[in-house]
């Protein structure tokens, strides 16, 4: 009797169908992950945001509906990398003391 190494159409056709579905069923699921994870970044640096200016408004004695710009919190108050993955946001508005500061997260 002669024995044959490899694998059978049948076995290779099954095992391509497995590969298939376990590709399906993750894709998706990477790609929620992924969004998930982009607003999660964005509500990160949000917050870096708003501590600053609520940092700056404290020690200035300034109250809400008080302007501020970006050449008041960076760098003393926020690192110029984190206001600058801020400002990269989309739509990211840098509004006055009292109103959070907006973005587009992940959007």
């Amino acid at each position: 009797m002669r024995f044959r190494s490899g694998f059978s159409k049948f076995e290779l056709i099954a095992l391509t169908t497995i590969v298939g579905v376990a590709a399906a069923v993750a894709v998706p699921e990477v790609m929620a992950s992924r969004a998930r994870e982009a607003q999660e970044a964005c509500a990160t640096k949000l917050g870096q945001v708003e501590f600053a200016k609520e940092q700056w408004a404290l020690e200035h004695r300034k109250s809400s509906g008080t302007e501020v710009s970006e050449a008041q919190l960076v760098p003393s108050y926020i690192s110029l990398k984190n206001y600058d993955e801020a400002r990269a946001m989309k739509n990211f508005a840098l509004n006055p003391i009292g109103t959070k500061s907006t973005c587009d997260c992940g959007k």
